[in-house]
This record gives C-alpha cells, structure tokens and sequence, in this order.
C-alpha cells in the first residue's frame, strides 16, 4: 500500500529494479521485463523486473497471486513483434485468452495513428486484479475485466499518460479525454463490437445529461 518514493510527476523515475521473493505457487507480475525467475534453497522463487523507460511513481506496480500466464504478440512492420504478456486468475484464463488477444488491431492502430507503442522494447501486458475498471500502469495494465472498451481505453493511456505524463493532478483529465477520445477512434476504424455514431451518441447524453459539471 506505501513505498518511499520521490511523487513528483515532473521528475520521472530513469530505471528500476524491482525485486520480489514469494512462496510458490505465486507469481509477480510488474514493470518491464522480467530479466530472472529463481526458485531459491528455502523452495521461494525471487522476481527479477527491471525497466530502463523513464517513469512516473504512480505508474509502478506490482501484483502477487497464484497467476496463469501466457503471450498475446503484436506484429509491427520493420520492428520485432511486440509481447503482450498477461497474468490472469487461473478460473478465468480460458475468458481471459479470447479477450486479451482484442489488443493486438488496437495496438497495431495505434501504433499507426501516434507512432511505435512508446515502451517496445520491454513489454505490454494486463495483470487481473480486483478492482472495478483498470489501471494503467506503464507497460502493464491491472484490469478486473477485459472488455474490448477498457482494453483499448487502458492501452491508449500508454501513449497519453504514462509516455506523456501530466505536471499537475489537476490536468488528470487530459490523460483520460485523450483515452476516451481512443476508444471512439477504434470504433470509428471498424474494431470492437460498437457502431461509432452509437457510441458518439452516447457519449452525447453522458455529458449533456450532467447539469452540475463541466
């Protein structure tokens, strides 16, 4: 729940070690890559992530359970497939497989309109947790669901949010406009299972509907 840290979003973190030693059979799902898995003497394995993209103190996470893993890839022209690794409750991994896989057009598509997804050279992933909604931490989002909306919604905050991060709290809103504003392009685009002037109508009422708030 609380870590020393430096929490200033002006002054981002320039790489990380993060070092986890956990009964079996947990595993630890974070930032980064994980560059070593050891089961040590005492029957314990140690995590080993490390990150080298600069990154903001309230994108870092880490999450500890009995997880199913497994790879979803991105092919990217000129550029080596990018990994997808997911950590999922083993009761839903057979739902989790047939809809983590959803982000592969959704990257792809951003990777078109915005550029090469900002952390390519590590990872991408989603690690189940038990929240409502997601959490965009940077290279891996923690998710309770995967619909197709929160997928492409926590993907883009990659981009907007984490890449580019805010100087005050206050501007938190431009990180989740900008990722609303991504799901309404994949629809747009012809990807999830929305028509887009279905969801833009909605979106509509939302908004006009709410007579106290901007």
């Amino acid at each position: 729940q609380w870590w020393p840290c430096k929490q200033d979003l002006n002054d981002k973190i320039d790489s990380m070690d993060i070092l986890v030693t956990t009964p079996q059979p947990y595993r630890v799902a974070s930032n980064g890559l994980l560059v070593e898995e050891k089961v040590l003497e005492d029957g314990s394995t140690r995590y080993h992530w490390q990150t080298h993209y600069p990154i903001a103190a309230y994108l870092v996470a880490l999450g500890i359970t009995n997880y199913a893993v497994y790879s979803d890839y991105v092919p990217v022209p000129g550029h080596k497939d990018i990994e997808v690794l997911n950590y999922v409750y083993p009761e839903n991994l057979n739902t989790a497989m047939t809809q983590t896989s959803q982000v592969v057009p959704v990257m792809q598509l951003y990777n078109e309109l915005f550029g090469l997804y900002p952390f390519a050279e590590e990872k991408y992933g989603h690690a189940q947790f038990g929240w409502g909604g997601g959490m965009e931490h940077q290279t891996m989002t923690f998710a309770n669901s995967f619909s197709f909306l929160l997928v492409s919604h926590e993907l883009a905050h990659q981009w907007f949010g984490d890449k580019v991060t805010c100087g005050s709290w206050q501007d938190i809103w431009l990180n989740e406009g900008f990722a609303t504003y991504c799901e309404g392009l994949c629809y747009e685009h012809g990807l999830g299972n929305q028509d887009w002037q279905e969801w833009l109508k909605n979106k509509i009422n939302i908004i006009t509907s709410a007579g106290s708030g901007s």
